[in-house]
């Protein structure tokens, strides 16, 4: 083996740093060997020039003590371009392994209303005492309080158990059943995105070809109004954009309601079908049924009578007739299903609505947050029989489409005093996600939206409670911590997506 002489040891570099000679010469007995102790030096900057692309050479230790003084460098090295104070040398004889840590850092709460600049240290887990003040004299319940690493425990908690109903998705006395059908297969947009039987709408006029329509009946209890009725479906593809409006003029009842919370293409992929008349250039659209053979024809025409765009809801309102041109409906549907009969010259009115504000996996910020809640206004308003069910969808019709179900069925209940008297560790939030997922799968998809649903909330609940907007969202506890120094999660928990993606169906 060649050796190396002990007065030019051959050395390991950690990086490749631009040299930067120190304040004094080194003398040559200060060369590191690879048998004696190392010294780390920090070098000096000017503070009158702009910072270079320093690196500084390493030698000898260990790779996370390397990692230690490449942040502590960095840190010193950002503060001195900052203050314009010059660094103070280490003594030759400082142990590198004795570096100090970094000061914990300060970070804005994740969650916190766009825009805002309230900041906590994550040094005493707590934020500041007239933070926590404020928390204490809020009123707020206890589930309004968790720290962000508690509701990702949470969010992980759901999936778990919707994996678990999975695991009876192949039972067919299971409501969890999935049918496997290459009708069924052929009809969803996503691959991985199905509906469990036992909430499945069944479309009537069709029935004699195949009832099967990627949709499910939602029904959400409240204990102000009784239950409220939606139905969650996916974005139709093109071959299957009249099963949509058939389900409309069933399952609805008076003037329907469809709620289209996703735009018809997004990054280069179609997200939904575009099935409805754009403007009055664009305003006629005709079904016919495909192929009837022996099979009567039933044939409908669209045609739109009004559209407008509502600026404070950022919302494209389209007044939609339905008129059935041929056929007669003798099919009943199923048991919430509101049509008796139907034939040639009978209309039927709905309601479109169609929101753009909203990205695929993720949530609506900023106006576009408060133009969601006055979306969900409008669509009340236009519904106007209140058992009839919203149609609400947006690509996959679990992710937007879920959140937008929770918070129209969670604004009434902070208005009517719901979760005012809430205690202890009881979650309405996740109950109700909870409860949705029974009856659709992955209703409120991301993590992102399942934390949005909190936000929005807490805000509310700050609202009704006197609470004035500069003394809101002060002090989110950070996680508990058996240590002095806690731990602050990541602001990437705002957009991370969970392990499974909506798969393009073949």
């Amino acid at each position: 083996m060649k050796k190396h002489s002990p007065s030019t040891p051959k050395l390991k570099t950690a990086w490749t740093w631009i040299p930067i000679k120190p304040s004094a010469p080194l003398p040559q007995q200060h060369v590191p060997s690879h048998n004696q102790p190392q010294t780390l030096f920090a070098l000096q900057i000017s503070p009158k020039l702009p910072p270079p692309r320093t690196r500084v050479k390493v030698l000898g230790l260990t790779s996370s003590v390397k990692r230690v003084a490449h942040m502590v460098f960095k840190r010193d090295h950002s503060t001195v371009a900052a203050n314009g104070d010059s660094p103070t040398l280490l003594p030759e004889d400082s142990d590198p392994k004795k570096l100090r840590a970094s000061s914990p850092p300060t970070v804005q709460i994740p969650g916190s209303p766009a825009g805002s600049s309230s900041l906590v240290s994550n040094e005493d887990g707590g934020g500041s005492t007239s933070g926590a003040a404020a928390i204490a004299a809020s009123g707020l319940p206890d589930f309004l309080l968790q720290d962000p690493i508690s509701l990702t425990q949470k969010f992980k908690a759901l999936n778990v158990k919707q994996r678990e109903r999975f695991d009876d998705s192949q039972n067919e006395d299971s409501d969890f059943y999935i049918s496997e059908d290459a009708e069924v297969i052929s009809r969803n947009r996503y691959a991985n995105i199905h509906v469990w039987n036992s909430t499945r709408v069944k479309l009537g006029i069709d029935a004699v070809d195949h009832d099967y329509i990627n949709a499910s009946h939602i029904a959400v209890e409240s204990g102000q109004s009784g239950p409220k009725q939606y139905i969650a479906t996916q974005g139709p593809k093109q071959d299957q954009a009249r099963h949509l409006w058939l389900m409309a003029l069933e399952q609805t009842a008076g003037p329907g309601v469809i709620v289209m919370l996703t735009r018809t293409f997004e990054m280069g992929r179609e997200k939904c079908y575009p099935y409805f008349p754009q403007d009055m250039q664009d305003s006629w659209r005709r079904f016919d049924r495909p192929e009837p053979g022996t099979v009567d024809p039933f044939n409908f025409e669209l045609n739109l009578l009004e559209y407008k765009y509502d600026e404070e809801a950022r919302t494209e309102i389209r007044k939609i007739e339905i008129k059935v041109l041929q056929g007669t409906h003798t099919a009943a549907p199923d048991a919430t299903g509101y049509v008796k009969e139907l034939g040639p010259g009978d209309t039927k009115i709905v309601w479109h609505l169609l929101f753009k504000g909203w990205p695929d996996w993720n949530v609506p910020e900023g106006d576009d947050s408060d133009a969601l809640l006055k979306l969900i206004e409008l669509a009340n308003e236009k519904n106007e029989v209140p058992e009839s069910p919203l149609i609400v969808h947006c690509s996959a019709g679990v992710g937007r489409s879920g959140t937008f179900i929770a918070l129209d069925h969670m604004l009434p209940e902070i208005n009517h005093g719901a979760y005012d008297s809430v205690e202890g560790e009881s979650d309405p939030i996740f109950d109700l996600v909870d409860k949705l997922r029974v009856q659709r799968m992955y209703m409120v998809q991301s993590e992102s939206q399942f934390e949005y649903l909190y936000r929005i909330v807490r805000e509310k609940m700050e609202e009704r409670h006197g609470i004035p907007p500069e003394n809101r969202f002060l002090s989110l506890p950070t996680a508990p911590s058996s240590s002095s120094r806690v731990r602050t999660p990541s602001l990437r928990t705002l957009s991370r997506k969970p392990s499974l993606e909506p798969t393009l169906a073949k």
